[in-house]
């Protein structure tokens, strides 16, 4: 295959388009409404990170998302009842990201369908291509992370 046949951008679309219909019945499926993909994502990470302090910097990073933008997604999900801003006993200013016991349980609701959505994205895919395939998403990423387009 040519590289110069490859039009990257447009696969990625389109695989994020899948991906996003796929993770958005799965929360459909569980009756979850008021609820977007990007709260999904913000459930996971912090469930996955329950045992020590985030803060909204770290979303910020592990998203690749501007401050404004997770800003309001929070204050969306703290609305919904999804995330709690707590104060930090060494430092007023910053503010410690806790999920609700409403946000565990849609958490433990949807975790089965995302891992069944993980196997089903990399079936029939060898470990050695998956790792190469890994390899070759960070230097894309990487990339673009230095780019100044």
């Amino acid at each position: 295959m040519d590289t110069c046949d490859i039009k990257l951008c447009r696969e990625f679309k389109q695989i994020n388009n899948l991906i996003c219909r796929q993770s958005l019945n799965a929360g459909l499926n569980q009756d979850i409404d008021k609820m977007t993909l990007s709260h999904g994502w913000v459930i996971g990470y912090l469930y996955d990170n329950r045992n020590r302090v985030v803060l909204q910097r770290e979303l910020e990073k592990e998203f690749n998302l501007r401050r404004s933008t997770v800003t309001t997604i929070l204050q969306t999900m703290e609305k919904n009842g999804l995330v709690e801003r707590l104060s930090i006993k060494d430092d007023a200013r910053q503010r410690q990201l806790v999920l609700t016991p409403k946000a565990e349980l849609i958490h433990k609701l949807i975790s089965k369908d995302m891992k069944a959505l993980d196997e089903r994205i990399t079936e029939g895919i060898d470990k050695e291509n998956m790792e190469i395939f890994y390899r070759v998403l960070l230097k894309i990423k990487g990339n673009l992370e230095e780019s100044k387009l």
